[in-house]
């Protein structure tokens, strides 16, 4: 995400180190927001548009995030709500994850044989 928009009042020093330490809290969280939103959403595009906009509100309020260290912390929590409402919004993309096949157990599955029976009830 590049930062060329400015933080609201300070200096312009200022701006430029908060704009800095943002870049490299949002490098160290790169994927953060996406794996929130994939976990609710279980959708690759709804995912992506979710932690494109919890970026962009954590840019916008940056300067409110009293204690840096919580940065990822902080993420999650805009991320989750988003995501949540997402799920809920109309039009939404309802496609299912693909599935994993199944594997087939009657071909032998690599597990030794104990000598019990392959089903537990006859």
């Amino acid at each position: 995400m590049e930062t060329t928009a400015t933080f609201a009042g300070g200096t312009e020093v200022e701006q430029d180190e908060l704009a800095r330490e943002f870049e490299t809290r949002l490098v160290e969280s790169s994927t953060l927001a996406f794996r929130v939103a994939y976990s609710v959403l279980r959708q690759r595009e709804d995912a992506e548009d979710v932690a494109q906009e919890a970026f962009a509100r954590a840019y916008r309020r940056f300067r409110q995030l009293r204690d840096r260290s919580r940065f990822r912390a902080w993420l999650v929590r805009m991320t989750w709500p988003l995501a949540a409402r997402a799920a809920t919004r109309p039009g939404r993309r309802t496609h299912p994850p693909p599935r994993r096949p199944r594997r087939d157990r009657s071909s032998g599955s690599g597990r030794r044989s104990c000598g019990a029976p392959s089903t537990p009830f006859p």
